[in-house]
């Protein structure tokens, strides 16, 4: 029996996300970040990055602390304990760095079941600051890859791994799981008895798929946790290791094994089962992957590169085309539409309503979209799209359309190409979004409104009917106009989303000293905000602060600066 080893890569591979970016973005150095991001290759950028969280007065707690709040999936998780207790080696292979890699794992009670990390080794400098070193040296010329960066070629480590073979003459199956384009080069190293599990849509799937010839590996693509976990204990090498393992355990826990199994065994073939629901004039693909309780109603299609999870339900005439995923519990309305026959992906997370005659997914209306280009659109859990909506895809390969999770998006809505959108958003009747608009968290439009393209809309800001928005609403504040000005704080949109009246009298006092000066020497809005931020009273509360840097965000470069605003004395700000 071949002894396995299972190599994981870190960042959206074993975590959905990115350590280094989420580390950036926790401790407000997104900006400087960006500045420095095409100027240092990744290592020392992130080294650097350390070095500006010590300059801020942050320790090493301060991001241990952050990484802790970084989540596995559970599907994760259980795929990793359940490897483990087949007897196979575990490692990880990562462009990450050691600190970050074995704090996540640490607390999610994972550490032990790695036997080795190979990854960017980190070290506490004499003042306490955390470095991150590169895994190879920092010579000139560490190695001879041209398909990886200078500082950790992943396809030499694939070798040292292979060298380190101990001598027992037991031979080694190598199951490889990545995403990026650094886990292209020790996938190449693979044998033909050897798995290889890219991420659907990343780059080292991309790159597999253009260069297919080169790879001997069996591939197993997987695009979500709970797809890795399924297809990872279904492999020929894991089932293999399964029936040794029932043989030798007692037959209670064989049994539990079993039904653990059976549960992971859902496949296209056994999909249409007795759950599923599909109307006789309904076109399903053979190729689709259907969920169970699925209901498919009359004069539906689902395309041939659908997936459509557990307990979805299609109305009659909605259609699901292209390379589309639908989670699980979502609702097609009546004539909805959703994907698109183009090169890319459209990802529905869970529990989301397309109203009817919702269009989702399609392409773009930018000139600038080139035919065959790739592109994409993310929707998260919990949304409700209604009738006569429209979001469409991104406009080129390097962005995404994205809304995350909890919104409601009223009737006839539109959000164009590229926008980014957060969480718990309410959008009335016609509300239209141009191109590259990014709405955060909490905020509320009212009908008939209409946001320029590249415009931020701030947290918890409120819109009022019929605005035309063409610059930035900063956190917290309240427009409406035919050319949108601010007229104050969203004052009942703070109180019922939570803020104390100590913090809502703070951001009304910081308002009137911003925007309604009663300097008798005129003060331009660059002075008054300076001003204010020495104001170690105000400046010290959270909501402040956060509200003094929105508005500062939005004069950055290739930012459009904020709505115009009065000095009115009554203001009800």
């Amino acid at each position: 029996m071949a002894k396995i080893v299972i190599i994981f890569d870190f960042d959206r591979t074993l975590i959905d996300g990115d350590s280094d970016r989420g580390v950036v973005t926790e401790m407000g150095l997104t900006e400087i970040f960006h500045q420095l991001r095409f100027t240092l290759p990744w290592n020392r950028l992130m080294d650097r990055m350390m070095m500006e969280i010590q300059s801020q007065g942050r320790s090493i707690d301060d991001i241990e602390c952050c990484l802790k709040k970084m989540p596995i999936d559970s599907h994760i998780i259980e795929a990793i304990k359940s490897a483990k207790s087949l007897g196979c080696d575990l490692k990880i292979v990562s462009d990450a760095n050691q600190f970050f890699i074995e704090k996540i794992l640490e607390q999610h009670d994972l550490l032990d079941c790695f036997s080795e990390i190979y990854t960017n080794p980190t070290s506490l400098d004499e003042n306490g600051n955390l470095r991150i070193l590169p895994y190879h040296s920092d010579a000139l010329s560490p190695h001879s890859c041209n398909l990886c960066p200078s500082n950790l070629c992943k396809g030499l480590v694939m070798d040292h791994i292979r060298a380190s073979s101990p001598n027992d003459q037991i031979p080694r199956r190598f199951i490889y799981l990545g995403d990026g384009g650094g886990d292209f080069c020790p996938t190449l190293k693979l044998r033909e008895c050897d798995f290889v599990m890219p991420r659907t849509n990343y780059p080292l799937w991309k790159k597999i798929s253009d260069n297919a010839l080169l790879i001997k590996a069996e591939v197993k693509e997987w695009s979500s946790a709970e797809e890795l976990q399924r297809i990872l204990l279904q492999l020929p090498a894991m089932s293999s290791l399964l029936k040794v393992r029932e043989k030798l355990l007692s037959p209670l826990v064989s049994s539990t094994i079993r039904r653990l199994s059976s549960s992971l065994s859902y496949s296209r073939e056994d999909s249409r089962d007795s759950e599923v629901l599909i109307h006789p004039s309904a076109v399903v693909h053979p190729n689709a992957v259907i969920g169970k309780g699925v209901s498919v109603g009359p004069f539906c299609t689902v395309g041939s590169s659908v997936k459509l999870g557990n307990g979805c339900k299609l109305y009659p005439s909605s259609h699901v085309f292209g390379n589309t995923e639908l989670g699980e519990s979502c609702v097609l309305m009546t004539g909805a539409v959703v994907g698109d026959e183009l090169p890319g992906y459209t990802f529905i997370g869970c529990n989301n309503i397309i109203g009817h005659h919702a269009v989702v997914g399609v392409k773009c209306q930018d000139l600038k979209y080139r035919h065959g280009d790739e592109c994409f659109l993310c929707i998260g859990n919990n949304n409700e799209i209604r009738e006569f909506c429209s979001i469409h895809r991104s406009s080129k390969p390097s962005d995404k359309t994205v809304i995350g999770d909890n919104n409601l998006i009223m009737g006839s809505c539109h959000i164009a190409h590229d926008c980014k959108i957060g969480d718990r958003n309410i959008f009335a009747n016609n509300t239209l979004l141009a191109g590259h608009v990014v709405v955060q968290d909490n905020t509320h439009t009212a009908g008939a409104t209409v946001v320029h393209q590249f415009c931020h809309i701030g947290s918890f800001a409120f819109i009022g009917g019929g605005s035309v928005v063409s610059q930035d609403v900063p956190k917290y504040m309240m427009v409406t106009g035919e050319r949108a000005e601010l007229r104050g704080l969203n004052l009942e949109g703070l109180r019922r989303n939570g803020f104390t009246m100590s913090e809502l009298k703070s951001l009304r006092a910081a308002y009137r000293k911003i925007f309604m000066s009663t300097e008798t020497v005129p003060l331009s809005l660059e002075e008054r905000l300076t001003k204010m931020e020495q104001d170690q009273e105000l400046y010290s509360v959270p909501a402040v602060s956060a509200m003094l840097q929105s508005i500062r965000d939005s004069f950055t470069e290739s930012r459009r600066g904020i709505c115009k605003f009065r000095q009115w004395l009554d203001s009800t700000a």
